[in-house]
């Protein structure tokens, strides 16, 4: 399943809360944002798509579904980087993080939020997707992350939540 050259998995982040008085950036995982994860992170063992680095939102609910994930997925030691323009930010920003990862990291998980996430995949593949929360866009490509642009990738897998048990 895992496709030569490189990877990107692009997740959305899993359900959050919309508690009274607490800011967006501030809002928490509910239960079936946690069970998501763990069935995100199952899924990442399975298909052997053990990401090198993981860049996730500042927003809570992005940096606890980047943990989840990764715990579920056997990988607790992965610190997820904060990219502040994966909250946000206008997708052109979004796809030029592709050029400043480390052509040795093969498979990379961007963790962020609508719709910067599914213009970036549709940028790099061309594929009209939608990502509800908790779903994951798998991309792959044989170009370095810098020379990776428009319609660089191929859309390989779109799995959500509902569908990974």
């Amino acid at each position: 399943m895992t496709p030569p050259g490189r990877t990107l998995l692009v997740l959305r982040h899993a359900k959050s809360a919309w508690p009274d008085g607490v800011a967006d950036l501030d809002r928490p995982l509910t239960e079936r944002g946690r069970r998501s994860c763990a069935a995100v992170g199952a899924l990442l063992v399975r298909a052997a798509l053990a990401p090198s680095a993981v860049l996730c939102s500042p927003a809570r609910r992005a940096v606890d579904t980047a943990r989840a994930v990764l715990d579920a997925a056997g990988l607790p030691d992965r610190v997820p980087i904060v990219e502040p323009r994966l909250y946000d930010a206008p997708g052109a920003q979004v796809h030029y993080l592709l050029g400043e990862l480390d052509d040795d990291d093969r498979t990379v998980l961007f963790v962020g939020h609508e719709p910067e996430l599914v213009r970036l995949v549709h940028t790099l593949s061309g594929a009209v997707v939608r990502l509800p929360t908790a779903a994951l866009a798998i991309l792959g490509g044989e170009r370095s992350w810098t020379s990776m642009g428009q319609d660089g990738a191929e859309l390989v897998g779109l799995y959500a939540p509902r569908l990974l048990g």
